[in-house]
């Protein structure tokens, strides 16, 4: 639940690609030394409200939360997803694999940019369903 803003590269432009939005500074940095534009939230739940607005600038088609692998992480990571659904054409959520607590770990324990976007490509994009009762 922090209250702090984003943390962003120096160098972020806008680019039609791929943004990974992450679970705070270290994951973000892990994402960044892999080669992926990334973005880092201060908490699972923080600054929602400010990654939508820049996803909604920046347009990227896809976006790829990157949770921690707890419940919390998923939550907020689900939440954050329910609120990008309307403003992204591809739009995953992806974890860490079994055992790996978030992606600065994965990357420390020798995860390449391979397994990463591996993991992307293995996730289905999420999509918004609109029910009718009649």
């Amino acid at each position: 639940g922090g209250s702090e803003g984003l943390f962003l590269p120096i160098d972020l432009q806008p680019r039609p690609g791929q943004l990974l939005i992450t679970e705070g500074p270290t994951d973000c940095a892990a994402a960044l030394t892999l080669g992926f534009q990334a973005i880092g939230r201060p908490s699972c739940r923080g600054a929602q409200r400010q990654a939508v607005e820049l996803v909604r600038r920046l347009k990227p088609v896809q976006v790829v939360a990157v949770a921690d692998a707890d419940v919390a992480g998923l939550e907020g990571g689900r939440k954050l997803a329910r609120a990008l659904i309307l403003y992204v054409k591809d739009l995953r959520l992806i974890q860490p694999p079994h055992g790996i607590k978030d992606l600065r770990q994965w990357v420390r324990q020798g995860g390449t940019a391979d397994d990463l976007f591996r993991a992307i490509e293995a996730t289905e994009s999420l999509s918004l369903s609109i029910g009718v009762n009649t």
